[in-house]
């Protein structure tokens, strides 16, 4: 009789079901960005910070190919871009969405079209002017940050820029592209 009250009394015990883990709730995310033409340079690191569900805001910094390439050995300082980009968060999924954003970013800019690019023959060799240049940047892109904390993002935007200096005087205007891969935390 006891056996038999002690197998009704485990058979009346539901076993604990497991509770779905809830997917981590991730604001921030650091990338590391290659582009042509991008506020950040041909390389570069950004980070970026989510304000509420529509918004985002990202900072970065990278290295300036035009001022890299106008020097034999530049300085850090003189290849050194930087950038800023509040970002409406848009067309939203399970783990990313569309993001339109505006932004500035500056830099040393020289125009070294005939060192980078060599259509007609070898590459020109040698140093080049450079001045400072500040962009005034309008981008669209894609975004995802996944439950592993992958995070990934792809972008093309418009940069018009105003620039000092000898290497590239007056107004400036260039589509620019990029993407980048990180961790969301």
């Amino acid at each position: 009789m006891c056996t038999a009250a002690i197998l009704l009394a485990l058979l009346a015990v539901t076993p604990p079901t497991e509770e779905p883990q809830q997917e981590r709730v991730r604001y921030s995310a650091v990338y590391l960005e290659a582009g042509l033409g991008a506020p950040l340079g041909g390389l570069g690191i950004e980070s970026v910070t989510r304000v509420g569900p529509w918004f985002e805001i990202s900072g970065g910094l990278g290295i300036g190919v035009a001022a890299e390439e106008s020097e034999a050995q530049p300085s850090l300082a003189h290849m050194l871009q930087w950038s800023i980009m509040p970002r409406l968060f848009l067309g939203k999924t399970e783990h990313g969405g569309v993001t339109l954003g505006v932004g500035a970013s500056g830099g040393n800019y020289g125009d070294a079209s005939d060192k980078i690019i060599c259509v007609d023959g070898p590459c020109a060799t040698g140093s080049y002017p450079v001045g400072y240049a500040v962009w005034a940047n309008g981008e669209i892109g894609g975004e995802a940050w996944y439950p592993s904390g992958v995070a990934a993002r792809v972008f093309a935007g418009f940069a018009h820029g105003w620039c000092t200096g000898s290497g590239c005087g007056g107004a400036m205007n260039f589509p620019y592209l990029g993407a980048g891969l990180g961790y969301a935390f």
